[in-house]
């Protein structure tokens, strides 16, 4: 309906003329966002339908419950690596049925090169972390390179949570439907940011992640 109401006001703007066909298109694509948007982040139903077959997808990939912590632990292993750290911290917490961890390696999208290919890749963290064998890892720690396997390592949190939020320097997102990031909410990333610190108060930019679990979830 909305879509049709759109193309209904375009054509009393006289959107339908050649001169105007870029324009019509680029106002249909927004349109098009804003509503995929509004049901990734509003419908309950997709929500859940989407972020169950996304762990349905991982458990697949032969990923279990039990080892989140670990595919985190290696997340963090390779954000201090390429930070240049030849040490690393990795905190975890269990309360109120909510898991939180911590690392305090490169944050997320925060390029730590000068290499332009490399910066790339980095600022692109957050993509990779959430589309399916979105990852350029490979190779392992034993030569440098980082241990995660095939950008699933993330994406194993949907074993356990239907919406994880992500703290790390200026990003802050909660992700919808198993792979759509939203700006987090204000005082959900005061309270994610604050623990940050509660845990490590005289270190800074750390990265946190947090999983609320599902329910049913052991």
């Amino acid at each position: 309906d909305q879509l049709k109401a759109q193309a209904r006001e375009e054509r009393s703007l006289g959107f339908g003329n050649p001169e105007n066909n870029e324009r019509e298109a680029r106002s249909r694509e927004e349109l098009g966002i804003q509503i995929l948007r509004s049901c990734f982040e509003q419908d309950p139903i997709l929500h859940s339908a989407l972020s169950t077959a996304m762990s349905a997808r991982i458990a697949q990939e032969q990923y279990r419950a039990e080892a989140v912590a670990f595919e985190l632990f290696q997340n963090a292993d390779d954000a201090y690596l390429e930070s240049g750290s030849d040490q690393g911290i990795f905190c975890a917490e269990f309360s109120r049925n909510v898991f939180r961890f911590a690392h305090w390696g490169r944050p997320i999208n925060d390029p730590a090169t000068d290499d332009p290919e490399v910066a790339h890749s980095q600022k692109r963290d957050l993509v990779k972390m959430l589309v399916l064998h979105g990852s350029d890892k490979g190779g392992g720690a034993a030569n440098g390179r980082p241990t995660g396997k095939f950008g699933l390592g993330f994406k194993s949190v949907f074993l356990l949570t239907d919406t994880p939020s992500i703290v790390s320097r200026d990003l802050a997102v909660r992700i919808c439907c198993g792979f759509f990031p939203v700006k987090l909410e204000s005082d959900n990333r005061a309270e994610l940011a604050g623990w940050l610190t509660s845990v490590r108060p005289n270190m800074k930019e750390g990265t946190a992640v947090q999983l609320p679990l599902r329910n049913g979830t052991d």
